[in-house]
């Protein structure tokens, strides 16, 4: 399993903010799944640019992923991880 780090930085007007890399391959766009409550949401991918990130590789590494507020109103707890690394 290839290593990755990442963070939720925040949640503001809709959207789930984050980012992630991989350090072996910082070129890699990476895929993210958010879940509400455990269960699939949305698939984003992490190829934002991010100045906080600017040193690492070509800092595109961030993501945005908007949540309907219809869907907020029914879940407790909202997350994300790299797609398919169980």
């Amino acid at each position: 399993m290839m290593p990755y780090i990442g963070k939720i930085s925040g949640f503001s007007h809709g959207f789930l903010i984050g980012w992630v890399y991989s350090p072996n391959r910082l070129e890699e766009r990476i895929v993210v799944e958010v879940y509400g409550d455990d269960y699939p949401m949305a698939l984003t991918c992490a190829q934002v640019w991010l100045p906080e990130l600017a040193h690492i590789g070509d800092g595109c590494h961030g993501f945005c992923q908007g949540i309907p507020a219809a869907k907020l109103t029914m879940i407790n707890r909202l997350s994300a991880r790299v797609a398919n690394s169980d």
